[in-house]
């Protein structure tokens, strides 16, 4: 399988990273409105509060998609790596964004491979115990190619 860069800059960097600038600037706005609001009414009102809570919370969520994706400021396609070893373990990734190979959904993991944590996209074909070669980005650990070498059966 193979992922391109411009998609992993795309979904984990790009996307998160606006809309965590737009959801902040929404914020900002409705903080600068309640400030502005006469002292003879209601600063907060209850739409008041779920607006910033929700906010917070659309805030939040992106940033946390950020994680991973934030190191590809840093770095560029030309700059992976390449290892070969076995799968120790597979970890699911909360707040991954949805990614699609071939046409088919595929779901972000965290594998193991002789003790370095990759991010990586699968759909479900590979196991713990199955050796492998990927092609990774360092920084952030993101999997580019991965390569069955041979089943763990």
């Amino acid at each position: 399988m193979t992922f391109e860069y411009k998609d992993y800059y795309s979904l984990s960097l790009k996307i998160p990273l606006g809309l965590c600038i737009i959801f902040s600037i929404l914020l900002i706005i409705i903080i600068i409105k309640i400030i502005n609001i006469p002292s003879d009414k209601a600063k907060f009102t209850i739409s008041n509060s779920i607006s910033i809570i929700i906010l917070i919370l659309l805030i939040l969520s992106f940033v946390m998609r950020l994680d991973y994706g934030i190191h590809l400021l840093y770095e560029n396609e030309y700059d992976y790596k390449s290892m070969c070893g076995k799968i120790e373990t597979i970890e699911d990734v909360y707040f991954s964004p949805r990614y699609y190979y071939n046409d088919k959904a595929v779901h972000a993991k965290i594998i193991t491979i002789d003790g370095k944590r990759l991010y990586f996209m699968t759909n479900g074909e590979l196991e713990v115990g199955d050796y492998i070669k990927v092609e990774y980005l360092p920084k952030s650990t993101f999997v580019l190619k991965v390569e069955l070498i041979h089943d763990s059966n």
